[in-house]
């Protein structure tokens, strides 16, 4: 029964970089996160959501077969690969060719990180600003 198992320091080296890649966050998270903080919440989920269905997508290909299928034609894998590059061109040309051209420009000030009604008020008055302090000379 142990014949099945690999040698143990191959299993720890697995279990290892197993570890170290699961807890290393990829691409997908850096961009979560970023559209969080820049844009606000409902932004972030926005991008969860589209995480987890580019995630769902590909994990249903792989179980209908088309990876095997992409690997024995190189063929089917360059018509995907093309059409895919083709589709992101169409999205770039759109955003362009949007009225008054909002999705060309970023803002990416401080203010655009935090919703309006959540930005700290600035102070209606202070101690060195009070009338009694004024009128004080001071």
């Amino acid at each position: 029964m142990t014949d099945l198992l690999p040698p143990w320091p191959v299993v720890s080296a697995f279990l290892f970089a197993s570890l170290v890649l699961a807890i290393t966050p990829g691409p997908g998270v850096l961009y979560i996160v970023t559209r969080s903080l820049v844009q606000g919440r409902r932004s972030g989920l926005v991008s969860v959501a589209g995480v987890a269905l580019g995630n769902l997508g590909n994990a249903l290909a792989a179980s209908v077969g088309l990876a095997a299928l992409f690997a024995a034609s190189s063929l089917a894998f360059a018509v995907v690969k093309y059409a895919g590059a083709l589709y992101l061109v169409y999205l770039g040309v759109q955003m362009f060719r949007s009225p008054g051209g909002k999705g060309a420009r970023v803002d990416l000030s401080v203010r655009t990180c935090y919703p309006q009604r959540h930005a700290p008020s600035p102070p209606h008055s202070s101690p060195r600003s009070s009338p009694a302090r004024r009128s004080a000379g001071t």
